[in-house]
C-alpha cells in the first residue's frame, strides 16, 4: 500500500506516463474528459488494452509504431518528452 508512485496526475500533459490502473486510470480518465483530449485518450487505452495491460513500453516497439499511427506522431513524441524511456512503464495492478 505504501507506493512511492502513488500520485494522481493534475492535467493530461503527461498522461502518457499513467497506467492501466484501473483506480488511477479513472482518475486520469476525469480529468482528460474535462478538456479536449477525450477521443485521444480514449484511443490510447484501447491501444494499451488491446495488448499487455502490464507491458513496459520501451521493450515494445511495435506498439510504440502502432500509437504513433494511432494517436499521431505528435502524441508519440509527447511521451517522448514527458516520459524519459525509464518511465515508459505501465504500472502493474498488484
Amino acid at each position: 500500500m505504501d507506493s512511492p508512485s502513488e500520485t494522481v496526475p493534475t492535467s493530461c500533459s503527461n498522461w502518457d506516463c499513467y497506467s492501466t490502473n484501473k483506480a488511477k486510470a479513472d482518475q486520469l480518465e476525469q480529468i482528460c474528459r474535462q478538456t479536449d483530449n477525450t477521443d485521444l485518450w480514449d484511443r490510447y487505452q484501447t491501444t494499451l488494452q488491446q495488448s499487455n495491460p502490464n507491458l513496459l513500453l520501451q521493450d515494445r516497439p511495435d506498439l510504440i509504431q502502432r500509437l504513433s499511427m494511432e494517436l499521431g506522431d505528435r502524441a508519440v513524441e509527447k511521451i517522448r518528452i514527458n516520459c524519459p524511456p525509464d518511465q515508459w512503464t505501465v504500472y502493474e495492478n498488484k
